[in-house]
């Protein structure tokens, strides 16, 4: 704060005090009016400290009394612990809300990991469902070749035998048409 405004601010406690306000309702309405407590305790002091006339301080240091400087003392502390419990509240406040917030990131995961568990599962039930379709089409496939193995066992023998018979036959031939 600049000293043009510190003076300002000076002169609108020295008028609060002129009205009878004390320190704790001029703290609060210098307050509302944007101040800080720091900058209103300082003015405070400027003024407490300043030089008055002989018969005002005089006057002045009748008034002062233990009693009045406890009330200062207090209005003081309740001020500071005021704004110290305000600040407290926002910051739980402000705890409040990332709390939430996290819960409601937690829920959110849980539920994806939830829906990706259940598409897994039925990836896998598929991936199964293909392993015994491959499984029952490759047993198929064994059992054919077991049955052709047993038609050419069968076969190939008396193929064998008939394409002897025609090579006989052909070198015969050859031979008579060779006569």
């Amino acid at each position: 704060m600049d000293v043009m405004n510190m003076n300002q601010l000076v002169e609108e406690v020295k008028k609060l005090k002129e009205k009878g306000l004390s320190d704790y309702d001029i703290i609060q309405q210098l307050g509302m009016q944007g101040y800080e407590s720091k900058q209103i305790y300082e003015a405070l002091n400027m003024i407490d400290t300043m030089p008055k006339p002989v018969f005002e301080k005089e006057e002045k240091k009748s008034e002062i009394s233990d009693e009045k400087l406890m009330e200062k003392i207090e209005e003081i502390s309740e001020t500071i612990i005021d704004e110290k419990w305000d600040e407290l509240i926002k910051s739980l406040e402000k705890l409040a809300k990332w709390k939430e917030y996290m819960e409601s990131r937690m829920h959110d995961l849980e539920l994806k990991f939830e829906n990706l568990k259940e598409e897994f599962n039925k990836l896998h039930s598929s991936v199964i469902g293909q392993i015994k379709e491959y499984d029952t089409h490759i047993i198929e496939f064994s059992t054919d070749i077991k049955a052709l193995h047993q038609v050419f066992k069968q076969i190939i023998p008396e193929f064998t035998n008939s394409i002897q018979e025609l090579k006989q036959a052909i070198r015969e031939l050859k031979i008579r048409l060779e006569k």
